[in-house]
């Protein structure tokens, strides 16, 4: 049976595809220093020929697990010429950073985006102690997810590696806090901003639209 975040998360889901997130057209284009800030030294992206969005994210972060259903919602209705990536952060926290390592290790064995909300529930509303490694392992197996791959995988040198290399990112985009999405490594937004989860992905997909102007214009 579904719960009311599947429910809710579904229909969204539905709305999304219908409306295409046009409220913000209605109410005008995007303001610099209100919807959206420029980010102070523009990264590259590594999607070549795409448009970049990335989603920093803490599993320990309330708001990002609030924002999550609108997100996977969204992420499901983007067009082919746009990439979306997750880096989780740490903001020097051991624990934080134990969490992101679960993120990058399931993503190793391909099943990240299809987990994500399942570790936000465990983390947020079951309070299941993920940094335990017994707990971890049993949590991974009742899940679907075989532990010793999983280990293998938490404790890999990519793992590590592409947890340093998240921290690196959020020094580049001088992440303040979270969540917090990159357009095309130039722009930024968030729900804290826009003053709501919905206008965050407003906002980023007319982002979206003017990346792909600029690009258009420059043919």
């Amino acid at each position: 049976m579904m719960n009311r975040r599947s429910v809710f998360s579904t229909l969204f889901g539905v709305l999304l595809a219908v409306s295409g997130l046009n409220v913000a057209h209605a109410q005008g284009a995007p303001v610099a220093g209100k919807d959206y800030l420029m980010v102070k030294t523009p990264q590259p992206t590594d999607s070549s020929g795409k448009i970049e969005v990335l989603e920093f994210f803490s599993y320990a972060c309330p708001h990002c697990y609030d924002f999550e259903p609108y997100l996977e919602s969204w992420a499901k209705t983007l067009p082919k010429d746009v990439v979306f990536r997750r880096i989780p952060v740490s903001f020097g926290r051991e624990a934080w950073a134990a969490l992101g390592r679960i993120y990058y290790a399931l993503d190793v064995l391909g099943v990240a985006e299809k987990k994500s909300f399942a570790v936000f529930n465990a983390v947020q509303k079951e309070r299941v102690d993920l940094l335990n490694e017994t707990a971890r392992n049993a949590w991974m197996k009742a899940n679907g997810v075989d532990p010793v791959k999983f280990s293998e995988a938490f404790n890999s040198f990519t793992v590590q590696t592409h947890m340093g290399q998240a921290t690196r990112s959020a020094g580049l985009y001088d992440i303040q806090g979270v969540p917090t999405l990159i357009i095309n490594g130039r722009y930024s937004t968030s729900p804290s901003l826009t003053q709501s989860f919905e206008g965050a992905l407003s906002v980023t997909n007319q982002l979206i639209e003017r990346v792909r102007a600029e690009r258009a214009s420059k043919k």
